[in-house]
């Protein structure tokens, strides 16, 4: 597994690799969204911000390389605070950690966002955010599954799938193995691709569904696991 910063940008031929398709856009990897998933809404706390879309922590450059495996299991903690500014006027902290064990082929990730007292913030926070894994197709057919039921796959369209989170999770079954993501702190799947020949994101995320707000001195947090299983 291969990390830059919070971004995961390479993990064998599980995550499509990171890639850049322009000067703005990529596709691949894993990130967090933060402090906002997808585009902004335009109405309440969010008039006050100008954000790009998902936020500002996927557009960091200087992150710390990291290169994960052998026998051990590993923990790696990237954490950086947000100062007040036109962009998003409340001054916040992400914390992100991964747990990965090469053996199992599996990682935990835990996000944290929190607040201090600042007397130059604008009170209560708007606050979306998620976990944006892209999960590599390979061109071959898939299912993603909620228990034994299908709900989506390579000819689904997928402007339209979103579905309440459980504890049950959702797997992605392809002919060369199944991912297993298991989230808890999250309240809502996003289901999306623009090109199902190479991959499909599975998204945990929160904030969407309930206008969640973050005041001053708390801090809110959500754990998702993510597993390989090769058959």
């Amino acid at each position: 597994m291969k990390i830059k910063g919070f971004e995961i940008i390479e993990w064998t031929d599980i995550l499509y690799p990171k890639t850049m398709i322009s000067d703005e856009k990529s596709r691949g990897g894993c990130f967090i969204a933060v402090p906002v998933f997808g585009t902004p809404p335009e109405t309440g706390l969010w008039q006050k911000t100008n954000l790009p879309k998902h936020g500002l922590v996927r557009l960091l450059r200087n992150g710390t390389h990291r290169e994960l495996g052998g026998k051990d299991t590993v923990t790696v903690t990237e954490q950086r605070e947000f100062m007040a500014d036109d962009q998003f006027p409340w001054t916040h902290m992400v914390s992100s950690t991964i747990i990965y064990n090469a053996e199992q082929c599996a990682f935990a990730h835990s996000l944290c966002i929190s607040r201090g007292v600042s007397v130059n913030d604008e009170g209560p926070m708007p606050l979306s955010f998620g976990l944006h894994p892209y999960l590599a197709t390979h061109g071959e057919p898939f299912e993603v599954k909620f228990g034994n039921t299908v709900i989506a796959d390579e000819s689904t369209d997928y402007t339209a799938v979103q579905m309440k989170c459980s504890m049950l999770g959702l797997t992605l079954e392809t002919v060369r193995g199944t991912v297993e993501i298991t989230p808890r702190g999250y309240d809502q799947w996003v289901i999306w691709t623009d090109d199902p020949t190479k991959y499909v994101c599975i998204e945990p995320i929160r904030g969407r569904l309930d206008s969640l707000v973050l005041p001053q001195n708390e801090q809110v947090e959500a754990y998702c696991g993510i597993r390989y299983t090769p058959k």
